[in-house]
Order: C-alpha cells, then sequence, then structure tokens
C-alpha cells in the first residue's frame, strides 16, 4: 500500500470513530441540559444564629430564606458541645454526685455524666451512644433528670455523633423545604452499629436530598463497607460528593449505589473571613454552569461592622437566585443524574481512532513499520483490556493519546507548508486546531459515563499530556529538518559555551516551564491579582472564559510561526504555538465541565487568540522581524 492510500485508509477510520464520539458527545450534552434543578442549601445552626441575632425565630427565618431560593437545609449530627448548655447537662462522676445526691452512690467518679429532662434528646443521644461505644451505658433517673453514665472523658466524646433533633428537622420539613444530614464517622466501628446508624433518618428519607459524611473516613471502612453500602442502599436517598474534600470510601460507595451521587460546592469556613459576596457570588455561579454542581451549600456573612445581618444575607441569597435564573438553572431539589449506558463497540470504535491517529502519527515521523506494529499492538490489547477488567483504566489511557497525538498532528502539518502569507496562515492555524479538536472528540467519546460527569472517574496523566507533544514535536522536526545530522545538531546545542545572557535565557526558560507544568490541571500556582482581575472580567464578558494558555500564547506564536515557516531558530515558537492546542484540547478532558460550556471557551479562546496573533504579526512586522514576503497578504 502506497503512503497516500495508507493515510487515506487511517484518516476514514479516524472520520467513522469521530462520527461514533459525536453521537456519544450528543448524549451527554442532552442529559446535561436536562438536569438544570439546583438546591440551595443553608446551615440549620447558622439559621439558629441569624435569628437570635435578629430577634426571631428559626422558623420565620427560613420562611424568608425559601422566599429567595433556598430549598433545603443541612443538618450536621450533633454533638456534646452543640447539646451542652441547652438541652444536655454534662458533669463528672464528683461533681454528679454532689447535685444528685439521691444517686449518689450508684455515681462512679471516674465516670462521665450526660443529663437532660428532654425525653426526646434522651432517647436520640442513647440511641446513638449505644451503637458507637464499647460496653452498656449506665442509666439512671433523679430529680427528672434522665442520666446516662460513660467511662469515657469528655474530650474523648468530643467529635462523637449523637443523632439529629427531630424536631428541627421536622420543623423543616413541615414549611416545605429539603433536609440534608451529615453523618460522623467514630473509632472502632462495629459492624451492627454501621448497619443501623442511619436507622433514625428513615423516616424523613422522601425529604432528604442527599447524605453526607462529615469525616475523611466513612463510618466502618473498609473494614465494614459492604455493611455501610447497604445501610445506604435500604435508606434510598443518593449520596453527597463534597467538592475538594476527598473522602475515604466515598468513591466506591458512589459507584456501588449505581451512581446516584449529587456533587456539592461550599466556601470552606475558613475561608468566608476572606470572601467578600461578590466573589462568593462568582464562585457559586461558576461552580454550578462550569462543574456540574447541583448543591450549592451556602454559609451566611456575619461581618462585625455590619449594621443586619439578617439582611446581608437575604440580599446575598436573591441575588445568587437571580444570577442562577439567568443562567439557566431552576431551584429546587437536586436530582442525580440519570443512568447514561454508553455501548462498548462506541467506545472500542473511538478507541480505534486513537489507533489510527497514532499510526498516523508515526507514518508522518516515517516510522512505516512501527506504524503497522503500533496499530496490530493496539488491535489486540485494547479489546483484551475489557475482557480483563481493566476498562476504564484502557479508555483513561486511550484519552491520553488523544491528547498527546492530535495536538502534534496538527502543528505538524502547518509546520510542513513553509513561510505562509497572513490569510493562509489563518486557514493553516484553522485546520491545525481542527485536527486538535478531533482528538477532543474523540477523547470526550472514551470518557463518556455519569462516573467521568461526576468526577467519580477521571482523566489520567494530565503532566504527560502537556509534556510529552512538546517533545514529540521537537524529536520529529529535528529529524525531519536535520535527517542525519540530527544528533550531531543535539550535542551542538548541548556543548554550546553559555554566556550571561545565555543563562538568563534559560533561567527564563526554567521559570516559564515551571509555571507551565505547575499550573497544568487545576492549580493556581502564580495566579496574581491582576490575573485574577482580568479572569472575572473575561468570564462576566464572554460567559465561559478562555484559557490563558490558548488566547494569550498559543494561538497568536501559532500564527507568527506558521507566518515565519519552520527554521530550528524558530522552535521556540513553534513549542508555544502547540501549548496552545495541548490546552485546547485538555479543556475537553475536564468531563464534569459541560460540554456546552468547553465548546464556548473554545471558541472564544480561538478568536481572541487570532486577534492577538494579528496583532503580534503587527508588531513583529514592525520591529522587522517578519520580511514583507513572508507577512504580505
Amino acid at each position: 500500500m502506497g503512503a497516500r492510500s495508507y493515510k487515506i485508509a487511517l484518516w476514514l477510520v479516524i472520520i467513522a470513530a469521530i462520527i461514533g464520539s459525536v453521537y456519544l458527545a450528543g448524549k451527554r450534552y442532552n442529559l446535561e441540559m436536562a438536569n438544570r434543578e439546583l438546591t440551595m442549601a443553608v446551615d440549620y445552626q447558622e439559621v439558629q444564629k441569624l435569628a437570635a441575632w435578629s430577634n426571631r425565630t428559626p422558623a420565620s427565618v427560613l420562611a424568608l430564606l425559601k422566599e429567595r431560593g433556598v430549598t433545603a437545609v443541612l443538618f450536621k449530627e450533633q454533638t456534646l458541645g452543640d447539646l451542652e448548655g441547652w438541652a444536655l447537662l454534662v458533669k463528672g462522676g464528683n461533681e454528679a454526685a454532689v447535685m444528685l445526691p439521691q444517686v449518689g452512690g450508684e455515681l462512679r467518679p471516674q465516670y462521665t455524666y450526660l443529663l437532660t429532662r428532654d425525653i426526646s434528646v434522651y432517647e436520640q443521644i442513647k440511641y446513638q451512644l449505644a451503637l458507637k461505644l464499647p460496653g452498656p451505658l449506665q442509666e439512671l433517673r433523679a430529680n427528672d433528670y434522665f442520666i446516662l453514665g460513660l467511662p469515657q472523658k469528655k474530650k474523648e466524646l468530643a467529635n462523637l455523633g449523637l443523632g439529629f433533633n427531630r424536631k428541627q428537622m421536622e420543623e423543616v420539613i413541615s414549611s416545605g423545604l429539603g433536609v440534608i444530614p451529615q453523618v460522623r464517622s467514630w473509632p472502632q466501628a462495629q459492624e451492627a452499629a454501621v448497619k443501623e446508624f442511619l436507622y433514625p433518618l428513615a423516616p424523613y428519607r422522601e425529604h432528604i436530598v442527599a447524605l453526607l459524611f462529615n469525616d475523611k473516613i466513612l463510618p466502618g471502612y473498609p473494614r465494614h463497607f459492604p455493611v455501610l453500602v447497604q445501610a445506604v442502599k435500604d435508606l434510598g436517598v443518593p449520596v453527597g460528593l463534597i467538592e475538594f474534600f476527598p473522602q475515604a470510601g466515598l468513591r466506591q460507595l458512589a459507584l456501588l449505589l449505581g451512581k446516584q451521587a449529587i456533587r456539592l460546592h461550599s466556601i470552606a469556613e475558613k475561608d468566608m473571613s476572606a470572601m467578600t459576596p461578590a466573589k462568593a457570588l462568582d464562585r457559586f455561579n461558576l461552580s454550578a454552569t462550569d462543574r456540574n454542581m447541583r448543591i450549592l451549600f451556602l454559609r451566611f456573612f456575619f461581618e462585625p461592622t455590619s449594621p443586619g445581618w439578617l439582611q446581608d444575607n437575604l440580599d446575598f441569597v436573591e441575588k445568587l437566585k437571580q444570577n442562577l435564573s439567568a443562567s439557566g438553572f431552576v431551584l429546587g431539589r437536586a436530582r442525580p443524574f440519570p443512568s447514561f449506558p454508553v455501548p462498548v463497540w462506541l467506545i472500542m470504535l473511538s478507541g480505534l481512532g486513537v489507533l489510527a491517529g497514532g499510526m498516523l502519527l508515526l507514518e508522518e515521523a516515517g516510522y512505516r513499520r512501527c506504524s503497522l506494529l503500533f496499530g496490530l499492538g493496539g488491535i489486540f490489547i485494547w479489546p483484551l483490556s475489557f475482557v480483563l477488567g481493566y476498562g476504564t483504566l484502557a479508555r483513561q489511557g486511550m484519552a491520553l493519546g488523544a491528547a498527546v497525538v492530535f495536538p502534534v498532528l496538527g502543528v505538524l502539518q502547518a509546520a510542513r507548508r513553509g513561510p505562509q502569507r497572513t490569510l493562509p496562515a489563518i486557514w493553516l492555524l484553522a485546520g491545525a486546531t481542527l485536527i486538535t479538536l478531533l482528538g477532543a472528540t474523540l477523547l470526550v467519546g472514551l470518557l463518556s459515563g455519569t462516573s467521568f460527569m461526576l468526577k467519580l472517574d477521571e482523566f489520567r496523566g494530565v503532566k504527560i499530556a502537556f509534556a510529552l507533544p512538546l517533545l514529540l514535536f521537537t524529536l520529529i522536526m529535528l529529524k525531519e529538518r536535520g535527517g542525519e545530522q540530527a544528533g550531531a545538531l543535539i550535542r551542538r546545542w548541548l556543548h554550546y559555551p553559555l554566556t550571561v545572557a545565555g543563562l538568563l535565557a534559560v533561567g527564563v526558560l526554567a521559570a516559564g516551564a515551571l509555571i507551565y507544568f505547575t499550573r497544568s490541571g487545576n492549580q493556581g500556582f502564580g495566579v496574581t491579582g491582576i490575573e485574577l482581575t482580568v479572569r472575572n472580567f473575561l468570564e462576566q464578558a464572554l460567559l465561559a472564559r478562555p484559557r490563558t494558555k490558548e488566547f494569550l500564547i498559543g494561538y497568536p506564536f501559532l500564527l507568527l510561526s506558521i507566518t515565519l515557516g519552520y527554521q530550528h531558530r524558530y522552535l521556540i515558537f513553534w513549542l508555544l504555538g502547540l501549548i496552545g492546542q495541548i490546552s485546547l484540547i485538555n479543556t475537553f478532558s475536564h468531563i464534569h465541565t459541560p460540554l456546552a460550556i468547553s465548546l464556548l471557551r473554545s471558541f472564544n479562546g480561538f478568536w481572541l487568540g487570532l486577534l492577538l496573533g494579528l496583532l503580534l504579526l503587527a508588531a513583529a512586522r514592525w520591529a522587522g522581524g517578519i520580511t514583507r514576503g513572508q507577512s504580505g497578504y
């Protein structure tokens, strides 16, 4: 088979794979657009604080919040600290003996005693303590007090979950709001306790938006994890996935629940003191529009200099409601994404498209035999990985392949065309971008599914995807333009005598590389106040902010490179241009970001980058860096 026929055959495979991937992308888009109901939730303890400082009842504050869009209330499992003072007295053995002399002979000095006159509080904490503590409880009655004696010290009991206040939850439910309980883990969890600790929530299951976990390790994980899974299944509610708060066992739990999970965003309590309402509004709006968050947990602002905390927070909630409504969301009860069955044969087809792309790149580099061997090996290993149970890992690996191969293919086509006038250079820029987008389409097809949308599974190899294309392009161009002398050229570069200017250049390049790699993925290294201001402006003006690597670096330098044509001395410009293509396909690797947002962000990056590229060409012509013949129209 001739080179031309071989390439045509590979492109036909890629096109067939693109068609299948577009179908999967369409299904994902429809799923995202159908799930637009969102829950705004507040903390009941903060509602109580707001009520106390505004001379109102919690019920009246909740009514005002409900009018402004709040649809659920979060209840953290109560602790001794939450109950002590108003519902519970906590005494040492000797102190309790002085207070209750009629039972003093039965009290043990080394014990901790919990005293309450509220029978509902007594039953609540008795049930939880009996489950979570080893050994029997000491139960007494005196002076209308219900008394529980425990051998543990008060300090050891501080973080123990003591259940939920039924009266408060029923009050919230009767007002028409949903509830979000957040349960705590405890040490030495036993199987029976893990099986039963959620029973008190069963009467409220119809009103529970999602079940949250408070700690970094789920109750009973890993020893009694199957029991926990069954307990949550019996409760019959989705679990909440708290952004930026990894919890051991939660991913496995969500998968075993059939992906009945909802993503939740909140601002950490420690960050609230430095958070302005305007910044908080931007952050919540972005979490919903850009990251598929469907529960927004709002903490209140308690600014000491404010004349009215209640009005401040009512205004904040109202403004957030308006922003979310303007973005197309409906405030109500968040639901998990429906099932997204992905036919295996379509995933297989998308993978074959990536294999064909890899074979095409090897062919373009002049390695026909390696191309054929690569294809044969891939056709064998790709389906075998699914048979052996490594389907998800194989999909992630193939998606990484798409992120590496197609940006190089796109830029390589442009680099081989020689110096171009401006208009042809724009067309070549668009062509390179289109090839990269083909890879992005295959990546989207490969990572289709609810588990990726919920970020239970993720794209792997971000650093590799940012580094390997640069290396491959460099090696291919050195071989192609240097032939057998490529090795000698590299040795000359390595032995080139360094000057002060050379050292400064190396330092600048090293600093740039450090920033490039540390800020790949979701890192915030080196983000300045000015950059944040520009980002916010672009977000507001364009709805989806283009990535800096694309519009400020990638497209302008790729357009300049195409105009200059490839020479080894311009390699740095070509690599800067390639960075934009790498960033472009990386945009689509964030499957938890709605597809419409990724498309709009990429479109904005292209036209804005093209505009800046034309300005860069004008500056280069003015500085004499490009001859009239190279840059003319």
